[in-house]
């Protein structure tokens, strides 16, 4: 039997056969990419945050967001209130619908000052003399797609816990020999410059998590899909599944930092 080894939390390794693989992602097939190291996934439904199904319905540009179930402590400020401590659910996906020439109001946003749970301080990485450099602030929704769309400010910042997930710089950045989640971030600012009138670009990113326990993600999903109004259709340019992992370390996904 084949297993799909995602990486070590604790002393536990987490494995999974194909079937369970695909139930995790909550997709019905995959195909690993041993060139840019990433998943290709295949679902029967476009089953999306945004709902795209009647594309006709669509009339204006719209960011959404889900969070999970789990409640953590944040030490920090929040959008909705002034206490110093906060117990809040942390977003794990986020959907934008765009436009030709689009410009979002940045949605609600908790700004959290203590991330040491789940990255690695700046008073660590200082003391590790570079140790930590293959851990990056990750974001769900990149700088370069927020500000495109319009989106800037403490939304955009590596203080917002609500876009913000420990990454490996492999699953972050994208090279010769890896297709990590900058270069499906790049196709994106390409589709949404090529926007015609008549379009819509629908783009979201999914932090999986093995475990509801787990404080930093096994990979994230991405899916992108370009609409057309006119023709009452759908195209899907990409749907992958990037795993959050680098050769040679060990990341600790239900303990964090």
């Amino acid at each position: 039997m084949i297993f799909k080894k995602l990486g070590i939390t604790g002393n536990r390794v987490y494995k999974y056969t194909n079937i369970r693989f695909n139930t995790l992602l909550g997709v019905s097939a995959n195909e690993f990419k041993e060139e840019g190291c990433y998943f290709n996934l295949y679902d029967d439904e476009l089953d999306t945050l945004i709902r795209i199904t009647d594309i006709n319905t669509i009339s204006s540009p719209v960011i959404k967001s889900e969070e999970n179930s789990t409640i953590y402590s944040s030490i920090g400020q929040s959008s909705l209130s002034k206490e110093k401590k906060n117990d809040i659910k942390r977003t794990i996906k986020w959907g934008i619908l765009v436009s030709q020439n689009c410009e979002l109001q940045p949605p609600e946003y908790y700004i959290r000052c203590n991330t040491q749970k789940d990255l690695p301080s700046k008073n660590l990485r200082r003391k590790s003399q570079g140790g930590f450099a293959w851990i990056h602030y990750g974001h769900l929704l990149s700088r370069c797609i927020l500000q495109k769309i319009g989106i800037k400010g403490k939304f955009v910042d590596t203080s917002n816990m609500n876009n913000i997930y420990a990454q490996t710089e492999r699953a972050n950045v994208h090279s010769a020999t890896n297709c990590g989640q900058k270069y499906f971030e790049n196709e994106v600012i390409k589709y949404i410059d090529d926007l015609k009138e008549e379009q819509f670009l629908y783009f979201e990113v999914e932090a999986v998590f093995c475990s509801r326990k787990d404080r930093v993600p096994v990979g994230n999903k991405l899916r992108c899909v370009l609409l057309d109004k006119n023709k009452n259709e759908s195209n899907e340019m990409f749907f992958v599944f990037i795993p959050n992992f680098q050769e040679g370390y060990k990341l600790d996904y239900q303990h964090g930092f």
